[in-house]
């Protein structure tokens, strides 16, 4: 076995046995370390990286990059449980983390899956692939651009950020700064900041006259995750901000910016995930609870593309109890509009029940 200069364990994940450093790992990104970083909370964001890579690889894709791959694990489960034919480029500037993927690679017996040690933006602009995948320490940013034009038409590139501070309100500045963007710090925030990642995207995409499609977005603990289909061609780009009156609450997404009500933007005001491709994810047995869970959640929800609600801010507003969220669904339905649980809010809900609908719900006796 390669001697590291760090205590090392193997760990199960998926179909794969992973050789990771043994350190202190907790739930968010933490302090950056200069050995090959690998966090266990991010299984569910590799999860369903599997099942994205599958719905491609059936489509016809075959080439994979996985860009910052650190210990190698994301790109080894790829080469594993991904079926058809797929080859697997793993790569990361980092020496010891590509003497880890080596022997992860070796480890388990993979022929269609090779590592590099390059600086990702440089590696981008030597070829193309089917699927690019970028999830770095903090902010995309710096990698989007290159990332975007290193998808073939039609192909799909996945993008994290663990920057959500930023992106969702916390250091307003530093999103301005970074995402030339508006945040903005309510209950909604990470809806917000979500959008304000992909029509970071859509805005870079458009400058070199291509298109994205979001198939599957989410909010998971300390990161952001956006998984877009690129188009050849300019298409469409909904972007907007994102409106909300500090009185009512009512929130919408427009296309204009208001000076009458808090805004946030220029972000991705259509919709940020494809109700159809989501439906042909099917979590595999051996797959976290957690991805399942998440996965029906946003299913239910793909299909209303009004903002959520938080309850509890709803209730606060109007100074009465929170009521269930089964009895606030229920209510809704009954009156004939949509409404689903979201994955961003345990306490929040989507509908496309106009506001005064909604409020009568909440001031029922």
């Amino acid at each position: 076995m390669v001697k590291f200069g760090f205590e090392t364990e193997e760990i199960n994940e998926g179909k794969a046995r992973i050789i990771v450093p043994k350190t202190r790992r907790g739930k968010g990104p933490g302090k950056k370390e200069a050995f090959p970083f690998y966090n266990p909370v991010m299984e569910v964001n590799r999860d369903v990286s599997i099942l994205v890579v599958q719905k491609l690889v059936e489509k016809g894709g075959s080439r994979i990059l996985d860009g910052l791959s650190g210990t190698g694990i994301r790109g080894i489960r790829l080469a594993l449980e991904v079926e058809g034919g797929l080859s697997v480029l793993l790569n990361d500037w980092n020496e010891d983390s590509f003497e880890l993927m080596l022997e992860n690679i070796k480890k388990n017996g993979v022929n269609n899956a090779e590592a590099r040690q390059e600086d990702l933006n440089q590696l981008l602009s030597k070829g193309t692939f089917d699927y690019v995948d970028v999830d770095p320490f903090g902010t995309p940013v710096q990698f989007v651009d290159k990332a975007l034009k290193a998808v073939d038409d039609g192909g799909c590139l996945a993008i994290t950020a663990t920057d959500t501070a930023a992106l969702a309100g916390s250091y307003p500045g530093a999103c301005r700064r970074k995402y030339d963007a508006e945040p903005m710090q309510t209950r909604t925030r990470h809806e917000v900041g979500l959008r304000i990642l992909i029509g970071h995207c859509a805005r870079c995409a458009a400058d070199h006259g291509i298109g994205i499609h979001p198939l599957v977005s989410h909010s998971s603990d300390h990161y952001y995750r956006t998984y877009m289909k690129v188009t050849g061609g300019k298409s469409d780009q909904e972007l907007g901000y994102l409106l909300k009156d500090p009185d009512t609450l009512e929130t919408h997404l427009d296309v204009t910016k208001r000076s009458d009500v808090s805004s946030a933007g220029p972000l991705w005001i259509g919709r940020i995930w494809d109700p159809d491709f989501l439906r042909e994810l099917r979590p595999r047995s051996y797959m976290s609870s957690k991805t399942s869970k998440l996965l029906d959640t946003i299913k239910a929800e793909s299909t209303i593309d009004e903002p959520y609600y938080s309850s509890d801010e709803m209730a606060s507003r109007l100074k009465v109890h929170t009521p269930s969220l089964a009895s606030i669904l229920e209510s809704l339905r009954d009156n004939g509009y949509s409404a689903s649980l979201t994955h961003f809010d345990p306490k929040g809900f989507r509908t496309d029940a106009p506001l005064e609908s909604i409020l009568s719900v909440f001031q029922a006796d």
